[in-house]
């Protein structure tokens, strides 16, 4: 339709984890595994203030947003996976990780309105977060020596409906 609009604002996040779980030795064939039941909270507020776009080229679609604020609250419940084993006479840790997620998410929906039609104002969901989901982790870190190691990691999430996967990679030099 030819309009040019722009508009700029800082939303804020702001978030806080608490984690604890206990490490439990475990014997195992070369050494002594780990296994670490652990539970956690995670608290995260985003806050975007209202604004407003501005149409440069005169054709009225510009719209306004009302200032919001959400939140998601998590809980998780599971268990980390530790076992030391060696590759070509190298340190290698392998690590694991299984756990449920539970969310609950406020206020996940935006109310903007056109400028120029007063009255028209409607209301953006973003993409629904699932209630509980299984959280999966697999990585191994290999110790070249005791201060240069290679991590490799990937995580999943998986819920009905949603899928998550990421991955990583780390060289480190720790002195």
């Amino acid at each position: 339709m030819g309009d040019q609009l722009n508009a700029s604002f800082q939303g804020q996040s702001y978030s806080a984890r608490l984690e604890g779980g206990y490490r439990f030795a475990v014997p195992s064939v070369r050494d002594a595994a780990g296994i670490t039941p652990y539970a956690a909270i995670q608290v995260q507020d985003f806050q975007t203030p209202s604004c407003s776009e501005t149409d440069l080229t005169g054709g009225g679609l510009g719209l306004s947003y009302n200032a919001m604020s959400g939140t998601d609250t998590r809980s998780e419940l599971g268990s980390r996976f530790d076992d030391l084993t060696t590759l070509d006479n190298l340190p290698l840790i392998l690590h694991a990780k299984l756990a449920w997620a539970h969310d609950w998410v406020s206020n996940p929906s935006l109310n903007a309105s056109f400028q120029s039609l007063p009255g028209t104002s409607f209301t953006v969901n973003g993409a629904p977060i699932p209630q509980n989901s299984a959280l999966t982790s697999a990585g191994a870190q290999l110790f070249f020596t005791p201060n240069r190691s290679l991590l490799a990691k990937f995580d999943g999430e998986f819920a009905s409906g949603s899928q998550l996967y990421a991955g990583s990679g780390t060289l480190r030099y720790t002195w």
